[in-house]
């Protein structure tokens, strides 16, 4: 399983493992075909989106400003066998 931020407004999407490294997503999110969202610190992308709600009682999205959703999706593997954390608008 995997969990996934979704801008229902822009389209932008994030997926990751929850166990993913907090290294891992930051260099994921911040690579030129990656979707940005703020997240707080954490261990893992789990602990990331948990401090998030706890601190600022949302995830928003940077594009629109609105908050994103959070959902649990059946993981995707990129053409090398690794995770992929990027999705196209429209997945």
């Amino acid at each position: 399983m995997a969990l996934e931020l979704c801008c229902d407004q822009c389209g932008d999407r994030f997926q990751a493992s929850p166990e993913t490294p907090a290294p891992a997503i930051q260099e994921a999110m911040a690579s030129p075909c990656g979707h940005w969202f703020f997240l707080e610190d954490g261990a893992t992308f789990e602990d990331m989106i948990h401090s998030t709600l706890l601190e600022q009682g949302a995830i928003r999205c940077t594009e629109c400003g609105l908050p994103v959703s959070l959902c649990e999706s059946s993981f995707m593997q990129g053409a090398e066998g690794h995770p992929q954390t990027d999705l196209p608008s429209g997945w």
